[in-house]
């Protein structure tokens, strides 16, 4: 009992924090009275739903009633994973192995896991592609690729020695990106699309573009009904990185294609995002699939049209 109400106070303080922290910057930005901001605040995390952070990057404090209710918030969004993903399938793009195995017509290229691999033929491999992709087997792709260098390392011995000291499993050669993917990032850049699949319907409910920059990731937002790069790039803790304006993206309708029939393909789970690049070639890669759970950045008002929020979307694909 008593460590459970250390843990609580614990955490209301850590609330308190952040709600003074969120009050504070919100009156510094819009000069709106704190004791204003901080009843509304309450009021919003009662009747909508949103966190503190949410009330924050969605700017509820701009926005009225009957826009307020189109929001999408994580809370209802994990509660409708939790309800309606059968955990028998997820395996499938949890375990990559099993993801690479189940769409091997749309991966389309060698991936080897380094402990299967004998050392002769990795030694060939590597030899042949002197940069390697290495990522996890049970993490997103983004999150937990690098990319190794043979002239780096003494010998194909040493790089295969590394991968395995940093937990990484699954290894492919280094991918060359479009040029139009390179003018946003030199590093591996991630298309993404989410799709919503019932009944044999495929919704696409948003497209976001993924890359790193050292230890962070940067996200923007893509129009996907256009193919195109609009607005703020912006790392996790929504400091902006870069602006793009109609940035086209090349071959997005192959994308979104593509996406679309694997959605059908995988139709066990509702909702999927699925990763792709485009090489310098201008071949689509699917790269990876995992459960959405972004919700929060395609809805900043930025990026919204007339601010209207993706519930009522993602209620329609429910329905119908």
């Amino acid at each position: 009992m008593k460590k459970k109400l250390k843990k609580w106070f614990k955490k209301l303080k850590e609330t308190l924090k952040l709600m003074n922290k969120t009050i504070t910057y919100i009156h510094d930005t819009s000069h709106i009275l704190r004791i204003v901001i901080f009843f509304d605040l309450i009021w919003s995390r009662i009747f909508y739903g949103v966190s503190i952070n949410e009330y924050r990057i969605f700017k509820f404090y701009t926005i009225k009633h009957s826009l307020r209710k189109t929001y999408l918030t994580k809370r209802k969004h994990d509660r409708f994973i939790k309800w309606n993903i059968n955990k028998d399938i997820l395996p499938v793009i949890n375990d990559k192995n099993k993801f690479d195995s189940r769409f091997k017509e749309f991966i389309n290229r060698d991936i080897h896991d380094v402990n299967d691999i004998s050392f002769k033929d990795f030694e060939e491999y590597n030899y042949k592609n002197k940069e390697l992709i290495c990522r996890s087997k049970s993490s997103s792709f983004i999150n937990s690729y690098k990319v190794y260098y043979l002239k780096d390392f003494r010998s194909p011995a040493f790089v295969s020695d590394k991968i395995k000291k940093d937990g990484l499993r699954l290894v492919e050669k280094n991918i060359n990106c479009h040029k139009v993917l390179q003018g946003i990032s030199n590093n591996l850049v991630f298309i993404n699309v989410v799709t919503f699949c019932r009944k044999n319907n495929v919704t696409i409910l948003a497209s976001t573009i993924k890359f790193k920059d050292d230890n962070k990731v940067i996200t923007g937002y893509v129009n996907h009904n256009k193919g195109v790069l609009n607005g703020n790039l912006k790392d996790e803790h929504d400091n902006v990185y870069s602006f793009f304006n109609n940035y086209e993206l090349p071959f997005y309708d192959n994308i979104k294609k593509q996406a679309i029939k694997l959605a059908l393909e995988l139709s066990e789970i509702k909702e999927v995002e699925w990763s792709f690049t485009v090489n310098s070639r201008g071949t689509v890669l699917l790269m990876d699939a995992n459960i959405w759970d972004d919700t929060i950045f395609v809805q900043q008002p930025e990026y919204l049209y007339n601010k209207v929020g993706l519930k009522p979307k993602f209620k329609k694909c429910n329905r119908d």
